[in-house]
């Protein structure tokens, strides 16, 4: 079996594990945090909750919640997010195409945070669509296009090592993580073209 049979078989059973430990919760709302005693790994996790979703078993309600599809209605979605998360929960919540925000939010929005979580969000969304070979080869692509018309910046360098020599581990590390050096190198990332721009926009 290759590589990537054991991973779809790793994945497809997570995908069944989690969707009984799904059917046999009395909750109506999910963090992400209630499946890491699975074991997966994010990017496993990640997959395998993208299948439920398709499959309308649960349905995203915001950066690592999710819902039961029977919860349509936006007020009870609400009360329902409330009971799991607190009366006093601040977030944005998407219900049934709707997003709220629940409580007053602590700060004023800043633009960068913005524009900083986008670029997270978009980064695990490639990582669950693609296997790490297309991404590295892309991001060399790429880098290499760009080097030839003129276009760099130091950051680059860093990419083509990670890219290059870097373990799959490091390679997600940077792409997913959330600390100064991921955040900084997401700001030029290299994998442009991954998405479609109706999936960019999305996001």
């Amino acid at each position: 079996m290759s590589h990537v049979d054991t991973v779809n078989t790793m994945v497809a059973t997570l995908t069944e594990r989690l969707k009984s430990t799904i059917k046999r919760s009395r909750k109506s709302v999910f963090l992400r945090d209630d499946f890491t005693r699975l074991g997966a790994t994010y990017r496993q996790l990640s997959r395998a909750l993208s299948q439920l979703q398709k499959e309308r078993v649960v349905i995203r309600a915001g950066h690592g919640l999710y819902m039961r599809p029977t919860v349509s209605d936006v007020e009870q979605g609400i009360k329902e997010v409330k009971r799991r998360l607190g009366s006093r929960v601040r977030r944005e919540v998407t219900i049934n195409g709707v997003t709220v925000q629940l409580g007053t939010p602590t700060a004023p929005v800043n633009k960068q945070d913005v524009q900083d979580r986008r670029k997270l969000s978009m980064a695990r969304r490639i990582t669950e669509k693609f296997p790490l070979t297309v991404i590295r080869q892309r991001s060399l692509d790429n880098m290499d296009r760009w080097q030839s018309n003129g276009v760099w910046v130091s950051a680059f360098e860093e990419w083509r090592k990670l890219m290059t020599e870097g373990s799959d581990d490091q390679v997600l590390t940077i792409m997913t993580g959330e600390d100064q050096t991921a955040n900084r190198l997401r700001q030029s990332a290299p994998y442009a073209g991954l998405l479609t721009q109706a999936e960019v926009e999305a996001i």
